[in-house]
């Protein structure tokens, strides 16, 4: 059995004009993979920069956030020179890894702009998944970051680099049972459709209350920071956190009274209604929040390196 850990790093349009219909999600501009032995021993890797064709033109914000710069995508490999690189590697034996499910239709959609037939692919198994299964946990969507901290895994390398991020991966895969993994894969699959709904679906809520709003959604954030909901329990007035996006049409934070009791809340838009949704947090809400903080925080942090270099930029032209 020969496994395959990859990850990639992909490009996008700078603006909306420059949308490719066939590259729905974007362009593959790096590919970095652990290729091992059935005992887990690597036996090679590869950390491939891919030169974009449909969007050869980096985006500001995709070149911070990978360090990639414009002059290393220029001279970088063919997407069919560096999948050959990765596809050497495949036989009936190889078995290919990811985390998470975006990779997979990503890869496709380039390999089809590129004329190549998906019928090469191994089979393809959402790690995931299976770290979600063999450890409980009932967050579905858990971050590669936070799963690799809760098995004690350092991840004090540099993100969204694709070999590095693969290494991350491999490291949790190292925890896992494998093996078994791929065995019970179909169960995992039937039990992670069982689990589908959201938490906050599944979960009665302590409160709820429907607010008028004609707004717009972009206004939205600054009307809920100004509600004011009575804690469920004592009827004092919460205090909140941090409002994080939640989705196409929601927010989150989380609430604490002044028993230091604390609250979930949800903000959604429904048509000319802002429903409010009380709940006690428990461990899966704040997992909820506590990533999308992670989100928020990582944007954030990108933004202003990016804004920061438009200025300097700027000034350079002047």
């Amino acid at each position: 059995m020969i496994y395959i850990i990859f990850d990639m790093e992909w490009n996008q349009p700078s603006s909306s004009k420059e949308k490719n219909p066939a590259l729905l999600h974007g362009e593959i501009i790096q590919l970095g993979f652990f290729v091992l032995d059935e005992k887990m021993n690597i036996i090679g890797k590869e950390r491939l920069t891919i030169k974009p064709v449909c969007y050869p033109t980096m985006n500001q914000y995709v070149s911070l956030l990978t360090g990639i710069t414009q002059d290393e995508a220029d001279h970088g490999l063919t997407f069919k020179e560096a999948f050959s690189v990765m596809a050497k590697h495949f036989s009936e034996e190889t078995v290919l890894f990811t985390w998470g499910d975006d990779d997979m239709p990503i890869l496709r959609e380039n390999m089809a702009f590129h004329g190549i037939s998906d019928i090469l692919l191994p089979a393809h198994y959402n790690l995931q998944r299976i770290f979600c299964s063999q450890t409980n946990t009932m967050q579905r969507q858990i971050g590669l970051k936070t799963a690799a901290e809760q098995l004690g895994i350092n991840t004090d390398i540099q993100a969204h680099d694709a070999l590095n991020d693969a290494y991350i991966t491999l490291l949790v895969a190292s925890k896992l049972n494998i093996p078994d993994g791929i065995l019970q894969y179909s169960s995992y699959s039937l039990k992670s459709a069982s689990r589908s709904k959201p938490h906050w679906i599944t979960t009665v809520p302590l409160a709820k209350y429907d607010i008028k709003f004609t707004g717009q959604f972009d206004g939205m954030a600054a009307f809920c920071r100004n509600i004011i909901i009575p804690c469920p329990v004592c009827e004092d007035e919460l205090s909140f956190g941090v409002l994080c996006r939640h989705g196409k049409s929601a927010f989150i934070t989380i609430a604490v009274c002044k028993h230091a009791d604390r609250f979930f809340i949800r903000y959604e838009l429904k048509n000319d209604l802002i429903c409010v949704s009380v709940f006690k947090s428990d461990k899966n809400f704040e997992g909820i929040y506590t990533t999308r903080m992670r989100h928020k925080e990582k944007r954030e942090k990108y933004r202003k390196l990016y804004h920061n270099e438009a200025q300097k930029n700027n000034t350079q032209k002047k």
